[in-house]
């Protein structure tokens, strides 16, 4: 979806640039939205994100508020909540695990929704994986519906969210998951 040189596909309010083959903010403006084409309902995400000290950001990518929580855990208030932490389904679900790498350093992503299963990656880590019918999951669905979260809606923009703080992304690629194709599903802990 990012070429490495221009936001070609793209739409912001001027706040957002390429530079150095990289998409950083600047100014104020808003998220940055991918408008070429809406995420397929069975799809993977993956991209490289960093952020500065204290930083915060995110990346929504199904109708509602599905967002993964890009964030400097260490110096961000939201990084005491683990349900608001880097990698969270924010304010819904947490990591099994803090596998950030320090402000600075870039991190690999990965997201993935196949049917009613959400997944979320962080530097090679499966750090969320659940089935969100699965009863087990009922007080985490609540706190999605409480914030917003449609579970049947599909067809968002990817969205790259601006909280006015210095962050940094890279190597953004999406695609359909086909029908046949097998994800490996387990709860992670």
């Amino acid at each position: 979806l990012f070429d490495g040189k221009s936001l070609e596909g793209w739409e912001h309010k001027g706040n957002w640039k390429v530079e150095d083959g990289v998409i950083t903010r600047e100014g104020k403006g808003g998220s940055l939205v991918y408008k070429r084409a809406k995420v397929p309902d069975d799809f993977e995400v993956r991209f490289e994100w960093k952020v500065a000290e204290g930083s915060n950001s995110g990346v929504y990518y199904r109708p509602g508020q599905y967002e993964y929580q890009i964030l400097d855990n260490g110096k961000h208030g939201d990084g005491i909540n683990p349900r608001t932490s880097a990698a969270s389904l924010y304010f819904c679900m947490a990591p099994c695990e803090d596998a950030t790498k320090s402000p600075g350093e870039w991190n690999t992503a990965r997201i993935v929704g196949k049917g009613s299963v959400i997944q979320h990656w962080l530097n090679g880590k499966k750090v969320i994986d659940f089935d969100y019918t699965d009863p087990q999951w009922a007080e985490d669905v609540a706190r999605l519906k409480e914030r917003g979260g449609d579970l049947a809606a599909r067809g968002a923009f990817l969205s790259l969210q601006d909280h006015g703080d210095p962050v940094w992304y890279r190597s953004i690629r999406l695609r359909e998951i086909p029908a046949d194709e097998k994800i490996e599903h387990a709860t992670v802990k």
